[in-house]
C-alpha cells in the first residue's frame, strides 16, 4: 500500500532548526513573506524569502579581514620557524586592527580602495 506524501504545505527541510525540536508541527512562517513558488513539480519545490538576500561579492570590508587575518596568520608561521621577532608584526596588525575599529582609519582599506574593490559598511 503506498502512502502519498501530504502537498498542502512545502516539504520541511532536513536541516532547519525549529522550536518544536524539528518535528514540524510548531510555528511555521508566515505566508505573506513567502514568494511564489520558482519551481514546482510532483517532487521538487522551491521557496524563496523576500526578506533573503545575498550577495557573494567581496567588500572592502571583507577583503580588510581577510587581509588582517592572513597577515596574522603569516606572522605567527614566521615567529614559530624564522625568528621570534617577528611577533611584532603581530602586534603591529593587532593595535592597527584596535585603532581602526575606533577611528575607521585603515591603511589596508586606503590601498584597497585605490585598487577598486566595492566599498562596504565600516570603510
Amino acid at each position: 500500500m503506498s502512502r502519498e506524501p501530504d502537498r498542502s504545505k512545502p516539504p520541511r527541510l532536513a536541516f532547519l532548526r525549529t522550536a518544536d525540536g524539528g518535528r514540524g508541527d510548531g510555528p511555521q512562517p508566515p505566508a505573506a513573506n513567502l514568494a511564489p513558488p520558482l519551481a514546482a513539480n510532483d517532487n521538487i519545490h522551491i521557496f524563496r524569502y523576500n526578506h533573503i538576500q545575498m550577495e557573494m561579492t567581496m567588500s572592502l570590508d571583507r577583503s580588510v579581514l581577510a587581509f588582517a587575518g592572513i597577515m596574522v596568520l603569516l606572522s605567527v608561521v614566521l615567529t614559530a620557524f624564522v625568528s621570534p621577532l617577528f611577533v611584532w608584526l603581530t602586534v603591529f596588525v593587532g593595535l592597527n586592527m584596535l585603532q581602526s575599529a575606533f577611528t575607521g582609519f585603515c591603511p589596508a582599506a586606503m590601498i584597497f580602495r585605490k585598487l577598486g574593490v566595492k566599498p562596504g559598511c565600516a570603510f
